[in-house]
């Protein structure tokens, strides 16, 4: 069994040993489950078996996000991978509404897990 923890940037690996992935789905609540599949694939098929339960709880946070407050017709999710880590993002191609962290408060139910979508890697455990 995996744990995940945050974790520090680690220097930075060259272009070339970089493998990207890119998928594009509309910006509707079932892109969600699309996107955690995405994203369970690409990790597990280059590797990084351990970070799957996180990456997919992030991705799902992230996807709802773009769902709820962004004005777009589409979205993208991005699996960047290297032998040492793997960078998962999801991008909504809206400028004029930037995403801001925020904790949830005592009456509110919301806003705190675009701060838990950070980094991390995974440690025997």
């Amino acid at each position: 069994m995996s744990t995940a923890a945050p974790t520090t940037p680690l220097t930075s690996p060259a272009p070339e040993d970089i493998r990207t992935y890119h998928l594009t789905a509309p910006a509707d609540p079932a892109t969600a489950r699309l996107a955690r599949q995405f994203v369970t694939t690409a990790l597990r098929s280059t590797g990084h078996p351990g970070l799957v339960e996180s990456a997919c709880v992030c991705v799902s946070d992230l996807v709802a996000n773009v769902v709820g407050h962004a004005r777009v017709p589409d979205l993208g999710v991005e699996v960047s991978v290297c032998r040492e880590r793997a960078v998962v993002g999801v991008r909504d191609g809206d400028p004029g509404r930037l995403p801001w962290s925020r904790r949830p408060g005592a009456t509110r139910r919301a806003g705190g897990g675009w701060c838990s979508c950070g980094g991390f890697r995974t440690r025997p455990g």
